[in-house]
């Protein structure tokens, strides 16, 4: 299936917190117009374009199906959630990564997609994502402590 892809950071999950949602859409640039492909080449080459959602419907039926899939799959603390949409804006889920990478670059807005979406819609830093990620599990497990 070819189409809009989305990509979905997010943080937290335990009975009391419903989880964040942070989704942008990945875009690039490709000669070849038929290649409508977010292909490894591009990622490794970090050719790849990360923007905002400004639709309000996309993004609410992006986040609703990425939320859903993170606690289907007993996710908890932080995951990424891969969408693909068609050309009638539905939306599917495509994959989950539930270890995302956490490259860091000078440029937060060039680290890897998960810090990426939390700078976007949190305007946090790559330092201030990772702490966030280690206090949700903390969090967690002082909780299972109780």
């Amino acid at each position: 299936m070819s189409g809009r892809e989305f990509t979905v950071s997010i943080l937290g999950s335990d009975c009391n917190n419903e989880p964040i949602a942070m989704p942008m859409e990945m875009t690039f640039h490709d000669k070849n117009l038929y290649n409508k492909i977010l292909s490894y080449d591009t990622k490794k080459e970090n050719n790849e374009i990360a923007i905002a959602i400004d639709n309000e419907d996309i993004f609410q039926s992006v986040v609703s199906i990425a939320k859903r899939s993170f606690l289907a799959l007993g996710a908890r603390d932080y995951g990424r959630i891969d969408i693909i949409m068609d050309e009638n804006d539905c939306p599917y889920f495509l994959e989950a990564n539930l270890v995302p990478g956490m490259i860091q670059r000078q440029n937060d807005m060039d680290s890897g997609y998960f810090s990426r979406a939390c700078c976007i819609n949190n305007h946090i830093t790559y330092r201030e994502t990772v702490q966030e990620i280690a206090e949700i599990a903390f969090n967690r497990i002082d909780n299972m402590r109780r």
